[in-house]
């Protein structure tokens, strides 16, 4: 139901013919194509408040202070004096709103009592739209005897018992065919707060309010309770799952039966039940409504008024982070842990059964088995509300003298943590976690009480507000774990030596690939962990532009040795394909394209394995029937350098052996690349290297990236025993894609990029979701490339798509998918894939490579369709993709809107806008 439809359904509830009628009479008057947007917009005209309707409402409330008293009785009901005001002078949920966002412009200016008075009246004009219900609030009782008094008889007494039946009794006004009741839980408390509410209640005379006690489901031996022995078992989640089950059991009638739990304080005030009501009534697959004070529109408030949320920023947006990241099925609602949460009575039949925490965190195992359970995220609703903060008494909030209450608060937050990974363990099964959001959760999972303090205490500080949405990545938080923060001194000592260097890197100036391994012995002497090296790259990644390529890659190289330290033993084969190779194997002395990478990586290799002494190497180059003979210059120029661990093969060997997995290949012009890449591989996958993991990597012939990175590859694929191949990637986090200006980034093609990557999700998700498929440094388990390569048919320089497909789908799906961000130097001066034809449009070049990537995968597609999950919602634009020429893919190109600063990764196309 759409707001509109609840402001006609308020106009008849309220009775106010005058303005119904005079919508209906221009409705019928000017006949609109489109009658409910015209009359939407009828309503929307009167959504703005002019200066003198915004002045008439903070006038009366000027001199009242900025925060609110919830001991004040009087203040209260200056409270309700204001929001019925409202509701005579503003009328509908479309005017009661704008007054809502008016006040939020000067949210700090304004009195709470304000602004939660206005969030009561749309509350109650939402109310009065809804079809009849029956509420059932529930409230556990521990320890409540001070707030339970009024303040005439404790300093902290909120009178909670009358107050919550007035916020009740006020809001039902508008729903005269609605009904309500508050019920109490006692929790076993040892002060007997279940006795007193009784006595007061009948005394005062409260209305609709009761009592229950969590003993009688240990007395009466529950079934759904059993695990409950003693009401010590329970920390305030035993009695409101008790008290939700009982209630659920009620017949009603007719109404739609809704069940509220809250806190016993008077922080989120029950008027506001009409926006949790309105929210699940409005939408048959809504089974449940969070009051959220984080969400747009809600407003936390403390003692010096409705500042919002004005402290713990990171851990909030850290801890918001974490609930997408470990239990994506609770949705984007900003907040779980609002003491204010609604359930259709159905729901709470359906899951309190399978309900197992007890304690004060059980509201998101709860939240959880909805979501689970009843419909997913769409079940899952979110209101904004007004939430006054009491602490005085709290049973969760207590500080102890003396301690750090920044200790306390990380404490508290760490536990939480602890809890939701405890609930995403329980649930793994049953959502959807993508495979490359386990690096970081298992990261988390690592973490200790003072691991995770140091990390949050060294976290930079978020200005203003949590930087809510947030994607936290794994190297940031590592850095930040390892508690180095680069101040002024130690980070001018990380830049002051390549100050001077120019931005870009040469890769033919062999003094200056000198100065970049000098770089890294010096960071990996200052930085010596890991963690502390991570620190360093994220801080340069801040300023990534502004610095030279060298630094960039200096710490990736520094990071790639530190973790080459701490793998098991391996063996890795490093594989090389050559095809007109001549000049690039030749120093720049010789040739000025020339990169002389027969022997830079070799010492990339050994710069990297001197910190792995128990591991070995070897580089093979494989000639792909070079007509100017690569394979014969690359073995006189080993041979007479004495560059050591390097080997070439040949393809033609393969061919005239007559190997059976590549008898395909008769003549090596059948190979473009892939052919001698796969011969390679095959070849060294038979060797054996006892007592040490045998990795084969694939890289290209020039130096675009570095070997000494390799280390990246080799600690992701031992790190993980289901992890079977590992890319190099240039546009993950922390990957970085330098050209002839320097470490740019990607600068152009954003919108080729993000296509391709959505082409990927949408034909081959099997390969799960890293970014760069393309990037000539792959990494795989020995063990795999014996089990994929016979499968293999793709010879082309496209091969390696089908290779990663094979591994997916033969190995373990996107578990055995890897990713590591490395620095790429682009080379393109010997190209044999990018040489660009003198005259030829480079754009048009670039739509024809695009398109000819799409082909491919579309062809993979169509090889794996029945081995892979494609939901059959994508064969309409998969059918739309197909029927692309060059010519209307360029155009569709073209014509798509620019993607600004970088490709718009993760983007979903839809059909109509292709």
């Amino acid at each position: 139901m759409s707001v509109f439809d609840s402001d006609v359904r308020y106009l008849q509830a309220y009775k106010i013919p005058e303005l119904f009628d005079d919508l209906m009479r221009q409705l019928l008057s000017e006949r609109p194509s489109q009658p409910v947007s015209f009359l939407g917009s009828k309503l929307n005209a009167a959504s703005t408040l002019s200066a003198e309707e915004f002045n008439a409402i903070v006038g009366p409330v000027a001199n009242e202070p900025l925060a609110l008293d919830l001991t004040d009785a009087a203040a209260w009901d200056r409270v309700y004096d204001t929001a019925d005001k409202l509701l005579q002078t503003f009328v509908t949920v479309d005017r009661l709103r704008a007054v809502e966002n008016a006040l939020l412009a000067k949210q700090r200016e304004l009195p709470t009592m304000v602004h939660l008075a206005a969030k009561l009246a749309t509350s109650k004009a939402l109310l009065a739209t809804c079809p009849p219900v029956f509420v059932t609030m529930l409230v556990a009782l521990y320890n409540e005897k001070n707030r339970m008094s009024t303040k005439q008889e404790h300093p902290n007494g909120e009178n909670f018992l009358v107050n919550k039946a007035r916020e009740m009794e006020w809001l039902f006004e508008a729903a005269p065919a609605s009904s309500w009741e508050i019920v109490y839980v006692d929790d076993g408390c040892p002060q007997g707060s279940g006795k007193l509410a009784e006595e007061r209640i009948k005394s005062n005379g409260i209305p609709n309010s009761r009592v229950d006690f969590l003993q009688r489901a240990i007395d009466e031996k529950d079934p759904t309770f059993a695990d409950i022995k003693d009401t010590k078992d329970s920390q305030k989640g035993g009695a409101i799952e008790f008290g939700m089950w009982e209630a659920a059991k009620g017949d009603h009638g007719d109404k739609e039966h809704i069940v509220i739990f809250t806190d016993a304080d008077l922080a989120a005030n029950l008027s506001q039940t009409g926006l949790l009501v309105f929210n699940l009534t409005s939408s048959p697959s809504r089974m449940s409504c969070v009051g959220s004070r984080y969400d747009e529109g809600g407003i936390f408030c403390n003692e010096k008024g409705a500042m919002g949320v004005t402290k713990n920023f990171e851990l909030l947006a850290f801890r918001d982070f974490l609930k997408r990241l470990l239990l994506p099925a609770l949705g984007k609602g900003r907040d779980t842990q609002c003491g204010f949460k609604a359930f259709k009575a159905s729901v709470v039949k359906k899951v309190i059964p399978s309900v197992t925490d007890r304690k004060f965190s059980f509201d998101m195992q709860l939240l959880m088995l909805v979501a689970l359970q009843c419909g997913g995220q769409a079940a899952m609703g979110s209101e904004a509300v007004v939430y006054v903060d009491s602490l005085a008494e709290s049973n969760f909030y207590q500080q102890a003298p003396g301690v750090d209450p920044m200790l306390e608060s990380y404490k508290s937050y760490f536990n939480m943590m602890g809890r939701m990974l405890a609930l995403h363990d329980t649930f793994k099964d049953k959502q959807e976690v993508p495979a490359a959001n386990q690096p970081v959760i298992d990261f988390v999972r690592g973490l200790t009480l003072e691991t995770f303090s140091k990390m949050m205490a060294t976290m930079p500080r978020m200005q203003g507000k949590p930087d809510w949405g947030r994607v936290f990545t794994l190297p940031e938080l590592q850095s930040w774990k390892s508690g180095v923060v680069l101040n002024a001194a130690n980070y001018s000592n990380v830049t002051d030596p390549v100050s001077g260097e120019p931005l870009a890197l040469d890769l033919t100036d062999a003094a200056a690939l000198d100065r970049v391994y000098a770089a890294a012995d010096r960071l990996l002497q200052t930085y010596p962990t890991v963690d502390a090296l991570q620190a360093v790259e994220a801080a340069l990644l801040e300023r990534q532009r502004e610095l030279p390529t060298m630094i960039h890659l200096a710490v990736k190289l520094a990071k790639s040795k530190a973790l080459m330290a701490v793998c098991p033993p391996v063996f890795v084969t490093m594989i090389t394909a050559m095809y007109n190779e001549k000049n690039r194997m030749c120093s720049k002395d010789e040739h000025p394209n020339g990169e002389n990478f027969l022997v830079n990586k070799s010492r990339e290799m050994e710069w990297l394995f001197e910190a792995a002494p128990q591991s070995g190497y070897e580089l093979i180059y494989v000639d792909d029937g070079c007509p100017k003979e690569s394979g014969k210059l690359a073995t006189e120029r080993i041979k007479s350098k004495g560059i050591p661990h390097s080997k070439v093969l040949y393809l033609q060997d393969g061919i005239d052996q007559k190997e059976p997995n590549f008898d395909d290949i008769k003549d090596t012009k059948d190979s473009q690349k892939g052919g001698a890449v796969e011969y390679g591989m095959w070849m060294r996958a038979k060797e054996s290297h006892p007592g040490q993991e045998h990795i084969i990597v694939f890289t290209d012939a020039d130096l675009a990236a570095n070997l000494s990175q390799t280390g990246l590859l080799c600690h992701n694929l031992t790190s993980s025993p289901s992890r079977m191949s590992c890319v190099g990637s240039r546009y993950d986090e922390g990957g970085i894609f330098c050209n002839e200006k320097g470490a740019m980034g990607v600068t152009k093609n954003f919108e080729l990029l993000a296509f391709r990557d959505f082409l990927k999700r949408l034909l081959l998700p099997a390969l799960g979701k890293g970014r760069d498929t393309q990037c000539g440094f792959k990494a795989f388990k020995a063990s795999v490339v014996k089990k994929v390569i016979p499968s293999v048919t793709d010879r082309k320089f496209s091969f390696d798509m089908q290779l990663l497909m094979l591994v997916a789908l033969q190995c373990g799906g996107q578990a055995a998918m890897g990713s590591e961000a490395v620095v790429y130097v682009d080379s393109l001066a010997e190209s044999n894939f990018y040489q660009q034809a003198p005259g030829v449009d480079p754009m048009l070049e670039s739509y024809k490579s695009y398109f000819n990537m799409m082909g491919r995968m579309l062809a993979l597609h169509d090889t794996f369709k029945d081995k892979q999950e494609v939901p059959a919602a994508n064969q309409p634009v998969i059918d739309f993709v197909r029927g692309l020429t060059l010519e209307t893919f360029s155009k569709m190109m073209a014509t798509m809107p620019r993607m600004q600063g970088k490709p718009d990764w993760g983007r979903v196309f839809t059909l109509p806008e292709l």
